[in-house]
């Protein structure tokens, strides 16, 4: 009689590296960012930081802003001037010369989700078995016992990892929400925190053009 000790930690260790595929969100939090670049325009200050996903540990998401060519921007805008200015009205973003519109939460969401049907993926594992016993004849094996692990691990993990993947993006889009500044107003000495999904930004500066300098751009 032997029993397989090597399969069981061969198989249990397979499963706890899989566990750990869907991530958790990491929330950005504008307000407690180290922002490290700023542009100005008629007393209006921002200030901004590009890669802060990737800084919070949302790796998944930060792999997907490369390969959609999105890129989510934490900013802080300082109005220092006189007047309200409402952004996307009286001002205009501009990364680099060109000009553009903050992607909507929606849309910026359903570019860096993490996918969650993938995971059903796990399911092929629910055929297999862990052999706790062995019997031997003359060298020979006559028989074996096993436990059908696979019906547990494969549904398992299945049910854990799209359950985390879906919530982590959950997190997001609500985070994306709470900070969109597309319409916002912003009055005079009031500084204002959100985070801005730009397309094909390529790490260009940032600018807020307000009064004249918007117009000049539109």
């Amino acid at each position: 009689m032997k029993t397989s000790f090597t399969k069981t930690v061969c198989l249990l260790g397979l499963a706890g590296l899989m566990s750990g595929c869907a991530s958790s969100y990491k929330p950005i939090v504008p307000q407690n960012i180290n922002y490290t670049a700023k542009t100005e325009s008629n007393d209006v200050l921002l200030e901004y930081k590009y890669d802060v996903l990737l800084e919070r540990g949302n790796k998944k998401y930060a792999k997907r802003e490369k390969k959609k060519f999105v890129q989510v921007a934490a900013v802080k805008i300082t109005n220092n001037s006189y007047e309200t200015i409402t952004l996307g009205e009286d001002s205009k973003f501009l990364a680099g010369n060109n000009s553009f519109t903050p992607l909507d939460p929606t849309v910026s969401h359903s570019q860096l989700k993490q996918g969650v049907p993938i995971y059903l993926l796990y399911l092929l594992f629910s055929n297999g078995k862990l052999i706790t016993e062995e019997t031997y004849v003359n060298g020979m094996k006559t028989g074996e016992k096993s436990f059908p692990i696979g019906l547990i691990v494969g549904p398992g993990l299945t049910l854990y990892n799209m359950l985390k993947a879906g919530n982590a993006n959950k997190q997001f889009l609500a985070e994306m929400q709470q900070y969109h500044i597309s319409n916002k107003q912003v009055r005079p000495g009031e500084t204002v925190y959100g985070l801005v999904a730009v397309p094909n930004s390529s790490y260009n500066p940032l600018y807020l053009k307000t009064g004249p300098d918007a117009q000049v751009q539109r």
